[in-house]
Order: structure tokens, then sequence, then C-alpha cells
């Protein structure tokens, strides 16, 4: 009883290492020098082409992990203030909305106040997204 309760909550570990839960209607709409969209699965780089990307249940899991471990919808999105916010380089910023158990939420990075705890956040679920697009598109 004991070695299939140890193989029971490792096979249970293991399966949400590999597919974290989201919600059912999880998706993102993420945009920089390139954007993504989880509804159409399209993938359109700075130069204009586009590309059909599917991301797995692995991979939506990581992104919705680091959306909720960072605390993403309580993070400004107060979308009449864009002044005084995180700007990489000359005027670049991302925009990341986010639909999930019938809501959406979306924010500028230009709404946080740069070197804030919330731009910290922000960042943070940015790399997420960048590393498995990155991974997707450069193989």
């Amino acid at each position: 009883v004991i070695v299939l309760t140890m193989i029971l909550v490792y096979t249970q570990h293991y399966y949400y290492y590999l597919y974290p839960p989201f919600p059912e209607n999880f998706g993102i709409y993420y945009n920089s020098t390139f954007s993504f969209d989880t509804e159409n699965n399209i993938y359109r780089s700075c130069r204009g082409q586009e590309y059909r990307i599917e991301l797995n249940k692995k991979e939506k899991g990581e992104i919705y992990d680091a959306i909720i471990e960072n605390d993403f919808f309580n993070l400004k999105n107060d979308v009449t203030d864009v002044t005084s916010g995180i700007q990489i380089g000359f005027m670049h910023t991302i925009i990341l909305e986010v639909t999930a158990e019938q809501k959406k939420y979306k924010v500028d990075s230009r709404q946080i106040p740069s070197f804030s705890t919330d731009a910290k956040k922000f960042d943070k679920i940015s790399d997420i997204i960048n590393s498995i697009l990155f991974h997707k598109t450069c193989p």
C-alpha cells in the first residue's frame, strides 16, 4: 500500500510538472517587437512575417504559472496613464492581454512605474513568454 501510494503521488507530481493546470479558456495576446496570439496561434515577426505556432499544455502551464506567481491580475492596468512606465529603447513597449476564467485583463508596460516591484513581476512573465516563443521559432 505504501509503495502504491508513493507511486501515485510521484505520478501526480510528474503529470503536474508536464501539464500544469490552467483554465480551459486560458489565452494570451503578447505584443513586443513581435506579437503572438494563442487564440489563432499566430506569431507575427517584427518584419510582418506570420507563422503558425501552437503551444502545448506544458508551455501554456508555464506561462499561466508565471502569471499567477507574479500576480499579473493585480498589476496596474490604468490605460489612461501611459506616461511613466517601462520603456526599453526608444518607445518600446510590451502589451500582454490574458484571458482566463471568462475575464480579460490587459497590461501595457508603459503603465507600470520603472524599477518598481510590478515592473519586476511583469518582466518575469515576459521572460517566460519570450523564452518559450524563442525556442519555438528558433529550434
